[in-house]
């Protein structure tokens, strides 16, 4: 399994749209990755957003794929289209890594 782990540094002065994040840009993500290989995808929201314990990242998408030719096909038919939704919810720039996905 091959996981692509999608993170928003939580930059205090930044915009981030929590909603349309969840309801409209993860939807889209799903609607054009799930042909390509795409088997789920998990989301870690901060609790703690501001303040002398604020988490380091705002959100962090983990898009789980079958395998690393499936995820480079997934970004090669539809990831301009999804990296161009971006502005509609945040001027952040996420942070990406690639994984290989182990249960331990």
């Amino acid at each position: 399994m091959i996981r692509l782990a999608v993170m928003y540094p939580n930059l205090n002065e930044e915009r981030f749209d929590f909603d349309y994040y969840q309801q409209t840009h993860l939807p889209l993500v799903t609607q054009l990755y799930k042909p390509h290989g795409l088997e789920s995808i998990d989301l870690d929201i901060a609790l703690t957003k501001s303040g002398k314990n604020a988490a380091p990242y705002l959100a962090i998408a983990y898009l789980t794929f079958t395998d690393q030719p499936s995820f480079l096909n997934a970004i090669k038919a539809s990831g301009k289209e999804v990296g161009a939704d971006i502005i509609n919810f945040t001027s952040i720039e996420p942070i990406i890594q690639l994984s290989e996905a182990i249960t331990c």
